[in-house]
């Protein structure tokens, strides 16, 4: 065999080994549920890349890039899931859960792009989830909510259900998202005040992201938000015919009659998922 041949050879069994030795070091987190377009993931600085696709296991300390027209949703142990965007990139800092001793931290960075985070179950009060982003720290506890970083100067919030404080970075002062409200933080200020969106609004702002499409695991016209939070005809005050408080505030009142409903969130792959 040609020498310079074995010495590639060898190199890739290095790469590759080296590589699957470090992720079957780590504990798997989460998984892939769906998948549009094209989407990778690596540990550090030092790993390669490695293509996602539906069911990849996801490990603490991952960045998840998309590529253009792309979104990927994951499915994380603690029953938060995320939708990422097309041209996103997120990192996962931290994520600890423990349903035994009812604790949860979490700690996940949007450095550029965009995301819709739908924060599981409540844990203990000296657990934590935050979501950061180049101007904006966000505390989420059982929430839903979409992020978009325009530059590293500016990050916009919307709320969907539940609170988030959010705070600049460096800076005092804080802000209540709550749902039906967006908030803009820029570098080295203190967040905005809230500012209420319109249902059409809303939907118009969830289209432009890509967050809103036609729909993969949702039986309603229009689209799919992504997420875990069950959406369903919207009556007045917000509530869905179970009378789950989905929209706690008007957003500019409820949709008309002729609107339809609201899509549902996006269900997890038909096998079982294991972690």
């Amino acid at each position: 065999m040609n020498k310079n041949l074995s010495i590639v050879i060898l190199a890739a069994v290095l790469i590759f080994t080296s590589v699957t030795g470090t992720l079957f070091s780590q504990e798997v987190i989460g998984k892939v549920g769906s998948l549009q377009g094209t989407a990778k993931a690596k540990l550090d600085e030092n790993s390669a890349w490695r293509t996602l696709n539906e069911k990849s296991d996801i490990y603490e300390k991952d960045t998840i890039k998309t590529g253009e027209g792309s979104k990927v949703v994951i499915f994380f142990v603690d029953e938060t899931n995320v939708s990422i965007g097309s041209e996103t990139t997120i990192k996962i800092e931290k994520l600890f859960c423990s349903p035994s001793q009812n604790h949860r931290e979490g700690k996940l960075n949007v450095l550029a792009g965009k995301a819709r985070f739908d924060v599981g179950k409540l844990f203990s009060k000296d657990s934590s989830f935050e979501v950061r982003t180049p101007t904006a720290v966000a505390g989420v506890k059982g929430t839903s909510f979409i992020v978009q970083v325009t530059s590293e100067q500016l990050t916009q919030l919307i709320g969907l259900s539940g609170i988030v404080t959010v705070t600049g970075i460096g800076v005092e002062g804080e802000s209540l998202l709550t749902s039906g409200v967006i908030i803009s933080v820029e570098d080295g200020a203190p967040p905005g005040d809230p500012v209420p969106m319109s249902f059409d609004e809303l939907l118009e702002f969830l289209q432009e992201l890509g967050l809103l499409d036609g729909g993969n695991g949702g039986n309603g016209a229009g689209g799919n938000f992504g997420g875990n939070m069950p959406f369903g005809n919207l009556g007045a005050g917000g509530t869905t015919p179970g009378g789950q408080n989905i929209i706690t505030q008007p957003l500019g009142g409820p949709p008309e009659e002729d609107e339809g409903p609201l899509p549902e969130p996006p269900r997890p792959p038909s096998e079982n998922i294991r972690y």
